[in-house]
């Protein structure tokens, strides 16, 4: 579970702590904002109650996209779809501003040090001054001062999470059980009610139908619903050209009009959903939902537009009819329905296992147990914890509830999103513990590393609730 859950989710976490910082994509921005000689004074959020401008934004931007060119290289540009560079640049300003506040410095001998051992940097096992200049100008297109600074903050970041983490400890029995739950292996037999099967048994009348509607009628509550227009332009003059004709005329598509540009209607979409046009933008979302009728926000930057946008109609929170809502209502009741006669029968399934004879469990007495009680059966291949079971799900909980069972011995009830599980151990393979020995050390820094980028993850959460980005 460790190996898996450590190259899966921890690695999303923060690059820039491990020597590297947060995982960025691609975003070509040109020369730093930091060279400006006159910065933008339009704001993108707050942090720690100072504003943020949109300029010391882009510079966030720029480093985070320097640091994914030196992780990821040429593959880079494959990855720039899967990655939230906003986001990343957005948590390197909240960390900075933090690790300011704590006095974390980095001297020019060590930002030095750390350029020349770049390996990228390196020819004949030595640092090259000629290949610098040309990798600055033609890889990351940064000035040499700029691409300094942002390797400052990288070691500044670095220490940062080495102080932030290092109270996070592994004992020697937090290690052997989370080894034990990657190598440990069980099967087991199964006997299952799946929903699916017992729906096929329910058909709800008309009345049925009505009566569940009165009484669930909150779960149909639709959220509110907004409907935006917007338009989209390419640079932060025509942005503020239009945000002026806005304040004049009172319409977006108005102001459009008179600079021959197309003001676009999203259409009513809610909070959950990506907004058409946009796609799925938090940032943009939360932003309309403050939003009075008529009012106009922006410019707002996504990608390589900026946009402005207003708020054209807003639906209320409101319960549909059930005429509207019939086949929703219809298919809610016959999940509740099958949900609560699965449990039934495995209910009186395990009663009858319980208090009848005691009885072998092998593949012939689960056949004959599922057909009188119209359920399921079968035995598994060995599997460890976190492990996927074929025709099953996800393994955590019946390895939980099957592990410790004794021979014959059948589990409570299990419930999972596909149907209701009784279950009795067959196999259970120990670890070996000559290996375990052999591999401890290893296992025990991953085991850390894992506990501290998951300690991070919790502490930067609880830095960007503190900030608000527009």
């Amino acid at each position: 579970m460790i190996k898996k859950i450590y190259h899966k989710k921890t690695q999303k976490i923060i690059w820039v702590v491990l020597t590297i910082l947060i995982l960025p994509a691609f975003f070509i921005w040109g020369s730093s904002s930091l060279l400006r000689n006159k910065p933008k004074a339009s704001y993108i959020g707050i942090i720690e109650g100072k504003k943020v401008t949109l300029a010391v934004f882009e510079d966030a931007l720029l480093a985070t996209r320097n640091l994914a060119i030196m992780q990821f290289g040429e593959k880079l540009d494959e990855l720039k779809d899967y990655l939230n560079l906003p986001q990343q640049a957005w948590e390197r300003l909240v960390l900075l501003q933090e690790a300011k506040k704590r006095k974390i410095n980095v001297s020019d001998k060590e930002v030095i040090q750390e350029i020349m051992n770049f390996p990228f940097l390196q020819r004949k096992g030595s640092f090259d001054n000629i290949l610098y200049n040309q990798t600055l100008e033609y890889n990351f297109r940064t000035p040499a001062r700029v691409f300094e600074e942002q390797v400052r903050q990288n070691l500044i970041l670095a220490k940062f999470y080495k102080q932030v983490t290092g109270p996070v400890k592994t004992s020697d029995e937090e290690i052997l059980r989370e080894y034990k739950k990657e190598n440990e292996k069980i099967s087991i037999y199964y006997l299952a009610g799946f929903y699916a099967d017992f729906s096929e048994t329910v058909n709800p009348t008309e009345e049925e139908l009505k009566e569940y509607y009165r009484t669930h009628a909150l779960e149909f509550k639709q959220p509110p619903a907004f409907n935006i227009e917007y338009v989209a332009v390419k640079s932060d003059e025509e942005a503020k050209s239009i945000y002026a004709l806005f304040k004049k005329t009172k319409s977006l598509k108005n102001a459009g009009d008179t600079l021959q540009l197309d003001v676009k209607e999203s259409g009513f979409f809610v909070q959950d959903e990506p907004i058409p046009g946009f796609g799925w933008s938090p940032e943009i979302t939360a932003l309309i939902s403050k939003l009075n009728l008529g009012q106009i926000a922006g410019p707002v930057r996504l990608d390589s537009n900026y946009y402005l946008l207003t708020l054209k109609e807003k639906r209320e929170p409101f319960i549909p009819g059930l005429d509207k809502i019939q086949d929703k209502v219809k298919e809610a009741l016959l999940r509740d329905a099958s949900r609560r006669l699965a449990k039934e029968t495995l209910t009186k399934c395990l009663v009858q296992l319980q208090q009848g004879p005691n009885t072998t469990v092998s593949r012939q007495t689960l056949e004959k147990i599922s057909v009188r009680f119209g359920l399921k059966q079968g035995i598994t291949p060995a599997f460890t914890f976190g492990s996927y079971i074929e025709g099953i799900g996800a393994s955590e909980i019946f390895f939980n509830e099957a592990k410790d069972l004794k021979a014959n011995e059948w589990s409570k009830i299990i419930e999972n999103p596909a149907g209701c599980y009784l279950v009795s151990l067959k196999d259970f393979e120990p670890i070996d513990t000559a290996q375990y020995e052999a591999q401890k050390e290893e296992f025990g820094r991953t085991l850390l590393a894992f506990k501290q980028h998951e300690y991070f993850a919790k502490f930067l959460e609880n830095l960007k609730n503190k900030s608000s980005l527009y």
